[in-house]
């Protein structure tokens, strides 16, 4: 892809507020397309498009949300780079499938954050679960987020450049507390880079963090797949199941629909248990 082409790409993905993951993931896609075409992007057809999606499907065997994200990214390209709106992309989009989240017990969280045996890492996994934070925001959260005194986290710049505030446990605000004087930052950042003297200003490594909370799973015997982002399932099915409402839930979330809140609904076992424990109590009072 032509130094020009990137460039003009790069500035339409900034300008409409992409986030930094997300504009160096589309440049990677167009970049294997192009590579894979070996053309010139703007020679490329219908057709020719047709068939690297054919092939990515087929032969590369590409997950749907992979080529959901390529098709996205593609198109952005072609329209905003190219100036061509092709209606391939509008037909071509694998159905999204609504996969049910991992999720723990409350117990099984708790043995696992004691199993994390760097204290930095325990307490931003802790930070994690207790806030319902994705990876990228535990590591860009700063000082600045934290209202102690209301018991508040602001969460800035989340999915989809929106901000929202979050409930900050008294017991979350003495662990951060804790965990300030020991590492003792030198800027606002909560999590800093291990590697501080050499990486000054920089945030701790995601897959640091993630691969942490990994080892930790396998230590205390979950043989269930288990990711960081497994730790805001948590969250959000454990308030569910203590009976907060799910808009409320939606909102702390940071979900724009809450059909997506929707789904912890259905791996929620103790919710419906404990609705059918209600009813049985109406009932017995008649």
């Amino acid at each position: 892809m032509a130094t020009t082409l990137r460039e003009r790409f790069q500035e339409e993905m900034i300008v409409r507020g992409l986030a930094e993951r997300t504009q160096q993931a589309y440049m990677l896609n167009v970049e294997l397309m192009v590579r894979h075409t070996d053309r010139h992007p703007s020679r490329l057809s219908a057709e020719d498009l047709r068939a690297y999606f054919t092939w990515m499907i087929k032969e590369h065997q590409a997950a749907a949300s992979t080529v959901r994200q390529h098709l996205c990214a593609v198109s952005l390209f072609f329209e905003t780079v190219l100036g061509r709106k092709e209606q391939f992309f509008d037909g071509a989009r694998p159905k999204k499938r609504h996969k049910l989240p991992v999720v723990l017990s409350f117990d099984e969280v708790k043995r696992l954050l004691a199993a994390i045996e760097v204290d930095r890492y325990r307490t931003a996994a802790t930070f994690a679960y207790c806030c319902g934070l994705r990876c990228s925001e535990v590591i860009a959260a700063t000082s600045e987020w934290i209202n102690a005194d209301a018991q508040t986290l602001h969460v800035h710049g989340a999915k989809g450049g929106l901000d929202r505030l979050v409930p900050l446990p008294s017991r979350t605000v003495e662990l951060l507390r804790e965990h300030w004087r020991r590492e003792q930052p030198t800027g606002k950042l909560l999590f800093e880079s291990a590697y501080v003297r050499k990486r000054p200003g920089k945030p701790m490594s995601a897959d640091t963090l993630r691969r942490a909370v990994k080892l930790a799973s396998k230590q205390v015997g979950i043989n269930r797949p288990v990711a960081l982002h497994t730790l805001r399932h948590c969250y959000a099915s454990h308030l569910l199941e203590r009976g907060v409402p799910i808009p409320l839930i939606q909102r702390w979330l940071g979900h724009k629909s809450i059909k997506t809140t929707m789904l912890y609904s259905h791996v929620t076992e103790v919710s419906e248990s404990r609705a059918c424990e209600l009813l049985a109590e109406l009932v017995e009072a008649l």
